[in-house]
């Protein structure tokens, strides 16, 4: 079933559940639930990195409120998940995608399933650190995306293109060779 999800549907449903967590974070700011908004605010760390750009032009006093911008920074973002995960051939399978590497299927299943475990913790720890300031939600992803989430307390907005670089790490190692066609 994995196999036969093409890269479209798969760039839709990516692009869907990260609208719907922006969407959501994006009403509780409005609505006051969520007073700090910052490059390391839950709306801020999601929309990363294209937030750091509001997040900047707030710093320099060019933009009053930054919710709204943190809003679109989260639509441009979608967007551009939405496009990199489509590809060049948005009507190729998943299995056609794999079977061009010796241990494509395995690779394939084995970072699809680290991506998802990753994005989930992260995006469990961005939404409790919403409701609850000091929250330790996201000691649950420090451990799943070391080595580089040594590196999150360092890089605001990190938590997520961490766990995709090192999705596609793990793709790369596991995938093998290309295999003639």
């Amino acid at each position: 079933m994995l196999f036969r999800i093409r890269r479209s549907q798969l760039a839709l449903a990516a692009a869907a559940a990260y609208l719907g967590v922006v969407g959501y974070l994006s009403v509780a700011t409005l609505l006051g639930q969520v007073d700090e908004l910052s490059g390391e605010s839950p709306l801020g760390e999601l929309t990363s990195p294209v937030s750091l750009l509001p997040y900047g032009l707030r710093r320099l006093g060019l933009l009053p409120s930054a919710a709204g911008a943190y809003t679109i920074a989260g639509v441009v973002q979608t967007v551009l998940i939405w496009l990199l995960v489509r590809g060049r051939r948005p009507a190729e399978t998943l299995g056609h995608l794999a079977d061009g590497y010796r241990r494509g299927r395995v690779a394939l299943a084995v970072s699809l399933a680290y991506l998802l475990l990753v994005t989930a913790a992260a995006v469990f720890g961005i939404v409790a650190a919403a409701h609850e300031a000091g929250s330790f939600a996201l000691i649950y992803w420090i451990p799943l995306a070391l080595p580089l989430s040594l590196a999150a307390s360092y890089l605001p907005g990190s938590l997520l293109p961490i766990g995709m670089i090192q999705a596609w790490v793990v793709w790369r190692i596991f995938r093998g060779g290309r295999v003639p066609r």
